[in-house]
């Protein structure tokens, strides 16, 4: 097929079905890459998983990067770098212990040292918190274990160790001494308390303590941290965890509230292995080494094989990616450093456990922001009133209220299974409660988060906008606190069982709006996800309402409320992952009031490899009190090479790609504020029904009979193969009763 053929295609398609879909910006759309259509079908391909023992996290340190045991005794010198890049050739070391490789290593700490000298001499401070002071104590313990720590190290160690507790300052200001249970004050609390533990006699022990052991409550108080994002909640833990293991302190792995804590790690990893970015991140599955790790720490605390088995699913994802990884030296140098940590602890006598299949709400404590360190008083104690120390680092806190924070909508725990992450939780930007985050079937990434610290990104979710700039806002009023709104966020209803998970979400004041919005998710597994979202407002005002999908690639196939969408691959540190190759169809009710609109939305930087939002609108007065009802369907299919007629010239040939593909074996049946009822036919033999019946109302559509207040139905060469009837006494479909 020549390129320039299938770019005068595509512009002409919307005309060869007869539909408006309205394009907004300077549309980037000029060709589809055809080949994808060429691939083997993913749900054939997927990879197969490798038995993980702690050897493979050994094994997969490469001994030729620069990270390796004779890189580093070839160039010991790292600079600022060096206490990280020479960690992974620790873990070389302790497997095949030999004095000249401790020797070497020990030459790149020294590097170090003179390096963070450097930078006190030029600034007054440095900022070594987060990964340096753990790890430098690990490789005192390492070395230590193997004989190979003399009194010279030690007077060495014990020096240097204490100086960078005297001259840290975490967030790079004259304002030390950090409080709070954010990243930065974790790692200048824990490091404190090392070096109190390892010197009891330093000047400063009782004074570090004292601060110490009031940061460590900071977060311990409530078990939890105040992040909403993968970069800093990793930032806060590295230290937390290895300072835990360091300390003697198994209690922060087998608590109970801190098992719920790491249990949301376990239902946050998808079924193949990968990492849903979310808020502040570096892109699809870049903290897969750090949440590996930390699932075998926990692991080996508590026993519990749950964390082993997604550990090694991580594992596998990475040795999917390893060819791309290796090309960008922080996701290589990340991805290292983890398996690095998870060889010194694993523990292969605990056996891999499969976690529970079902899906979960999991919670969160509440997180609030204060201006200034007065507002924190009630919640943090014993707050220094030196002006130049006990600062919140950013500002946040945690209470010991609850909210929920995640919907895992998931199918099992089989590669390829399908997966969904929603965001619930109402505090910290970036706030999308009832976004979806991530969706996956066979591996393949069909909706991903991108980097942001904005109050909202309005992703993948119900997206309000005031046309006349004067809509009423609900705005917080408490002077000490610093956030935008507040919203209150509930889970009225959730069931699950083996064919499908439901779930009610309500947001009241949706993102500062005097609204609420109630979105429900019918989650059918490994098949499809039905979502309505239902808005009401208390006040009138002119709102553009909708709900929008980001995504890499719209088209070709398009209709007047649907699109096939796909993603060519998710990026990370700028670098494309291996994708198969899957089709999401997003098909919309069709109303005549609304239009399909394609955004390019190139103009902001984030969505460089993001680009495109597909949204279906309605604009015009929103009333108090009346409902304002979304429906979409939203279907994973492999992309397939179709035909369709065409008298256009030279279209014969072309239309091969094209057709409606899934969409057309999509009905929407009925769609009312009150009943949504639509039937797939995608593959031959087979029809499905879905049904969302809240007030339980008598349907009869289409042959389907029904009082249920949620259906699905799989009929299958004409018998039932999943009967799902919710709170109804009968269910029949061509006057057959099914129950």
């Amino acid at each position: 097929m020549k390129p320039n053929i299938v770019v005068a295609l595509f512009w002409l398609q919307p005309a060869l079905y007869g539909q408006a879909v309205e394009n907004i910006g300077p549309s980037s759309r000029f060709m589809e890459d055809v080949s994808r259509y060429d691939l083997p079908p993913a749900s054939l391909s997927m990879p197969k998983q490798v038995k993980v023992t702690r050897q493979s996290y050994l094994d997969f340190i490469d001994a030729k990067s620069v990270y390796g045991i004779e890189a580093i005794t070839n160039n010991p010198k790292r600079g600022v770098y060096g206490v990280r890049h020479a960690f992974p050739a620790l873990a070389q070391y302790d497997a095949h212990p030999d004095p000249r490789h401790a020797e070497a290593i020990k030459k790149c700490l020294h590097n170090f040292d003179a390096a963070v000298r450097e930078v006190v001499r030029q600034h007054g401070w440095h900022e070594a918190y987060m990964h340096d002071p753990t790890l430098l104590c690990m490789y005192r313990k390492v070395f230590t274990a193997h004989g190979q720590w003399s009194a010279a190290d030690e007077r060495w160690f014990r020096e240097f160790f204490l100086w960078l507790n005297r001259t840290v300052h975490v967030w790079g200001g004259e304002e030390t001494y950090w409080r709070g249970p954010m990243h930065r004050a974790t790692g200048e609390g824990i490091m404190k308390l090392l070096a109190v533990q390892l010197y009891p006699d330093a000047p400063e022990a009782a004074e570090w303590k004292r601060y110490g052991d009031l940061q460590w409550n900071d977060w311990w108080s409530f078990r939890d941290n105040p992040i909403n994002d993968i970069n800093y909640f990793h930032g806060q833990i590295f230290p937390m965890i290895l300072g835990a293991h360091l300390m003697g302190r198994k209690e922060v792995f087998t608590d109970p509230e801190m098992r719920k804590f790491w249990d949301r790690l376990i239902e946050m990893t998808t079924p193949d292995g990968a990492v849903v970015p979310f808020g502040p991140a570096w892109g699809w599955n870049s903290h897969a080494g750090e949440r590996m790790m930390a699932l075998e720490f926990v692991a080996t605390y508590t026993g519990d094989g749950r964390y082993r088995f997604v550990a090694h699913r991580l594992f596998n994802y990475m040795l999917q990616q390893r060819d791309v990884m290796v090309t960008q030296h922080m996701m290589d140098h990340f991805s290292q450093l983890g398996c690095a940590l998870a060889y010194f602890v694993a523990n292969d006598a605990i056996a891999p456990v499969m976690p529970s299949a079902a899906s979960a709400i999991i919670y969160h404590k509440e997180t609030l922001r204060t201006r200034k360190k007065d507002g924190a008083q009630t919640y943090l104690t014993d707050l220094d009133p030196d002006p130049k120390k006990a600062h919140i680092d950013c500002g946040l806190f945690c209470t010991n209220k609850t909210m929920p924070f995640k919907l895992c909508l998931r199918s099992g725990w089989n590669p390829g299974d399908m997966y969904m992450l929603v965001d619930l939780f109402p505090r910290h930007e970036p706030m999308n409660p009832t976004g979806v985050l991530g969706f996956t079937r066979y591996g393949s990434v069909m909706a991903c988060a991108f980097d942001s610290k904005g109050i909202t990104d309005w992703l993948n979710m119900l997206k309000v906008e005031d046309v006349s700039g004067k809509a009423p806002r609900i705005k917080n009023t408490n002077p000490a606190m610093a956030d935008a709104y507040y919203m209150t966020v509930t889970v009225p209803e959730f069931r699950d069982d083996p064919t499908a998970t439901y779930a009610a979400v309500l947001v009241d004041d949706y993102n500062g709006f005097p609204m609420s919005v109630r979105r429900e998710f019918f989650f059918i597994k490994n098949r499809f996800v039905l979502i309505r979202d239902t808005a009401t407002t208390r006040q009138a005002f002119t709102a553009r309402l909708g709900p929008g999908w980001s995504t890499q690639n719209v088209g070709p196939q398009l209709g007047s409320s649907w699109a096939n969408t796909y993603f060519g691959a998710p990026v990370v540190f700028g670098r494309k992952l291996h994708n198969p190759q899957m089709d999401l169809l997003i098909y919309h009710a069709p109303k005549p009031d609304r239009r399909l609109q394609i955004i390019d939305e190139t103009a902001d930087v984030r969505r460089l490899a993001m680009p495109f939002t597909l949204r279906y609108v309605w604009e015009g007065e929103l009333k108090p009190g009346v409902k304002h009802t979304f429906s979409q369907l939203l279907l994973p299919s492999i992309p397939k090479r179709e035909s369709v007629k065409s008298n256009m010239p030279g279209a014969a040939t072309l239309d091969k790609v094209l057709g409606q593909g899934a969409a057309s074996g999509v009905s929407v049946l009925l769609d009312t504020p009150e009943q949504t009822v639509w039937r797939v036919r995608t593959e031959e033999g087979r029809e499905e029904w879905v049904v969302l019946n809240d007030a339980r109302a008598p349907l009869d559509v289409q042959g389907l009979q029904t009082d249920a207040r949620r259906v699905y139905l799989d009929m299958q060469a004409g018998k039932p193969a999943h009967v799902l009837a919710e709170d109804g006494k009968h269910l029949r479909l061509a006057g057959v009763n099914l129950r």
